[in-house]
């Protein structure tokens, strides 16, 4: 019953985009999962109420990091699959939701401020391990990558540094900067032609690969958008 949290010191980087792309898929596929809108702005949830046009999946909004705590407890009882989406700045909610995670996403874009965000973040998820007395493994996903640019290349060259200086790690899997990401947050609905199917696939099979999500289950087969 794995917690999963996208979250980030810094806003701005793609969080709620990866949200919405996680939960989407995992509504595809019949996953047994519930995502809970711990941002005050309310993105994830705004855009369930208003835009999202996929198979039904449970949203709960609670941004109070009490009541937070709480929440997530129960829900990790009870579902296979428990997606938290943060806020896009230090809040003790997002401190919450990295206490009872057991990854943490990490989005990016391609610019230094966001580089300093990430490793802010990777250093907070560690922090909060040590507390927690465990493992908390916690992974940057580039977003709205131009995978042609010297400026991608720059990354990598700074997340190389940052792995060899504090143990960062990424996933291999990059969402480019492609027009589909953008129209779900208008259109509701994962993409169903382009490259941007085939760059979802790659997300979930790794994220399966890396034990971040559970297998997946009979009636979850069906990759989204085949």
């Amino acid at each position: 019953m794995p917690v999963i949290s996208i979250a980030s010191t810094k806003g701005g980087v793609g969080k709620t985009t990866l949200s919405r792309i996680l939960v989407a898929s995992l509504a595809s596929e019949s996953a047994d999962f519930v995502a809970i809108d711990a941002d005050p702005n309310d993105a994830l949830s705004r855009w369930r109420s208003k835009f999202y046009s996929g198979p039904d999946f449970d949203l709960v909004r609670e941004p109070d990091h009490d009541r937070l705590a709480h929440l997530i407890h129960e829900r990790a009882q009870s579902r296979e699959i428990v997606i938290v989406d943060t806020a896009g700045f230090n809040n003790q909610s997002a401190t919450i939701a990295m206490t009872f995670s057991d990854s943490v996403l990490i989005p990016i874009m391609a610019d230094e401020a966001d580089m300093e965000g990430a490793e802010k973040t990777w250093q907070r998820c560690r922090g909060v391990a040590l507390g927690a007395r465990r493992e908390i493994p916690a992974w940057v996903v580039m977003n709205s990558v131009k995978k042609t640019s010297q400026i991608h290349q720059h990354v990598l060259g700074e997340l190389q540094r940052l792995a060899e200086e504090v143990g960062l790690r990424w996933l291999d899997t990059k969402l480019s900067n492609l027009v589909a990401y953008n129209e779900i947050s208008w259109s509701g609905s994962l993409p169903d032609r382009g490259p941007a199917v085939q760059e979802i696939r790659h997300f979930m099979d790794e994220l399966r690969r890396r034990s971040i999500l559970p297998p997946a289950t009979a009636a979850s087969r069906k990759t989204p958008n085949a």
